[in-house]
């Protein structure tokens, strides 16, 4: 025989306890609720998020006719093409290690010194800039400085110091920037004020939240959280946000095209939250220092259509070159152009240049066509062999130009 339970812990040792007759009549102290049936303590409440705000000012609400009286200032457009505006959310996109963060940088001592940047011309030789930068180290910062200000004068580049300033990777948490933590929201109120900035860099958007970006909720709350931080104490600070792009052949195709407006990562509420966002492709797929610029949105006027712009390794800074064919560059990424050139290409290309051709000339044309640098010396090597020969013309003053010719 089984012994009796010492406790009731269900109806069924009340009734080896007490026996049937006596259910009713059982000792309650006696029965002993599950472990599992104890209420679960409460959880805390989580903390509450540095972007709710006890209080807040009333929406703002006007006529139809207090629109039309405004006025605006002209320099509130600070690129005349309409992709900088004060008071609003600015985009650009491109692949890890494409050149983002030094061509925004040369943007930014372009507009500071009133030079045009790219052929777009600009106002806002008095807007202060603020770099919030997790990526790149003070070495690396020096180094494109220095080449970019090496030919300014005492006068330019003192301007441009007093009107950039980027945030440098010193301690160990400077790279903790997540605005979804109140500590770091907070440092990065501070950085904002402290600095005066009007027009700040959030490079990249990754590193500034600890959510997930491809998540529609995550991307949406650190994009609110990015724009109440930067318009604190100032509703015309421009937010400019640095993004990562898809990769590989796919990715870079939707630079241009119908597909431009889903170029970043999760695009999808990131375009609906910028005013006007920028593109950025390698023209090459062994290179940057050739690259696509091409418009992903403009809501403030017309796009333009993409170009070449080419790095200048002794500055640093990059310039137009329209003498790249952008056209030629969409159908081979895009997969509808024909395979790359061989030796025959080549050929035609030297004949079609009137039968001589520079040599350099001539490999950055195969680079074009998409063949890899070390395929098109190879492929320059093959014709001169059988179809192509070497010819040196005099400079003057110049070293001797080493052409490409018919034989």
């Amino acid at each position: 025989m089984s012994s009796k339970p010492k406790t009731a812990k269900d109806p069924r040792d009340v009734y080896a306890l007490h026996g049937k007759a006596h259910l009713h009549n059982a000792p309650v102290e006696e029965y002993q609720p599950p472990a599992q049936a104890v209420p679960p303590e409460p959880k805390a409440s989580p903390p509450e998020s540095p972007s709710a705000p006890t209080t807040r000012q009333p929406l703002t609400l006007r006529s139809v006719q207090e629109i039309l009286g405004m006025t605006f200032p002209a320099a509130d457009i600070v690129w005349k093409s309409g992709y900088l505006a004060k008071g609003e959310r600015a985009v650009w996109c491109g692949m890890g290690g494409v050149g983002k963060s030094r061509l925004v940088t040369q943007m930014a001592v372009s507009t500071r010194l009133g030079q045009t940047f790219l052929g777009w011309p600009t106002d806002g030789k008095d807007l202060r800039w603020l770099f919030l930068q997790t990526e790149n180290g003070n070495r690396r910062l020096q180094a494109d400085l220095s080449a970019m200000m090496e030919h300014l004068t005492e006068g330019d580049l003192q301007s441009v110091s007093d009107g950039i300033m980027f945030h440098t990777l010193e301690s160990d948490t400077d790279d903790i920037v997540w605005l979804d933590k109140p500590n770091s929201y907070q440092a990065i109120e501070s950085a904002i004020l402290e600095s005066k900035a009007d027009i700040v860099v959030f490079d990249p958007l990754r590193d500034f939240t600890t959510g997930n970006l491809n998540d529609d909720g995550d991307m949406a709350e650190v994009l609110a959280l990015l724009g109440q931080v930067t318009k604190k104490g100032n509703p015309q600070r421009i937010p400019l946000v640095i993004h990562h792009a898809g990769t590989g052949k796919g990715g870079i195709a939707k630079a241009t095209g119908y597909d431009r407006s889903s170029f970043g990562r999760n695009s999808k509420v990131l375009f609906g939250w910028t005013r006007s966002q920028i593109n950025l492709a390698p023209a090459f797929p062994d290179s940057n220092d050739v690259l696509i610029v091409a418009s992903g949105k403009n809501n403030n006027a017309t796009e333009f259509p993409p170009f070449a712009i080419r790095l200048d390794p002794h500055s640093m800074m990059y310039d137009r070159d329209d003498s790249f064919d952008v056209s030629k560059w969409e159908g081979r990424v895009s997969g509808d152009a024909a395979s790359k050139p061989d030796v025959d290409a080549l050929v035609n290309l030297v004949r079609e240049a009137g039968g001589k051709m520079d040599k350099k000339a001539a490999v950055e044309k195969l680079r074009e066509l998409h063949a890899t640098k070390r395929d098109a010396e190879e492929m320059v090597k093959t014709a001169l062999q059988s179809h192509l020969r070497e010819v040196k013309e005099k400079r003057s003053g110049m070293r001797d130009a080493v052409l490409l010719a018919i034989r």
